[in-house]
C-alpha cells in the first residue's frame, strides 16, 4: 500500500473556475479529511487528495499528510453551510478548504 486517498469528482467545474471563483481551494468535509488521515497514519502511509474535474478530464493530486500524520497541505477550516449530500439538502458543518495551488495536475485521456 502506498497511500490512503480521499477522492472527489466534480462535474461542472473547470480548472480556471477553481482558480478564479474558488480561490484555488477544494472544499471537503473536514471529518472526511480527518478520517482519511487517521487511517493513513495507522497504516504508516501518506494521505493524498484526488480531485477529478470530469468535463476537462483533469486530475489534481495534493498530498494531505505524511505517513506520520503531519499535515502537508495548506488548508483552512470553517463552519459553513453546504449541500448535505449529492441528493441535496443543507448541512452546517466544519469544512476544509484545501489549497490546490501546488497540486500536481494530470490530463487524463487527452
Amino acid at each position: 500500500m502506498r497511500a490512503v486517498v480521499e477522492t472527489k469528482c466534480r462535474y461542472n467545474l473547470k480548472l480556471a473556475q477553481l482558480k478564479n471563483s474558488f480561490n484555488n481551494e477544494w472544499l471537503v468535509t473536514w471529518t472526511k479529511v480527518q478520517n482519511a488521515m487517521q487511517i493513513a497514519t495507522s497504516l504508516g502511509v501518506p494521505c493524498v487528495g484526488l480531485l477529478y474535474l470530469v468535463e476537462e478530464k483533469t486530475l489534481l493530486v495534493q498530498k494531505l499528510s505524511d505517513q506520520y500524520g503531519n499535515l502537508m497541505a495548506k488548508l483552512r477550516i470553517e463552519n459553513t453551510e453546504t449541500q448535505a449530500t449529492i441528493n441535496g439538502g443543507k448541512a452546517v458543518r466544519n469544512n476544509a478548504f484545501i489549497d490546490m495551488t501546488n497540486a500536481k495536475i494530470y490530463q487524463i485521456g487527452k
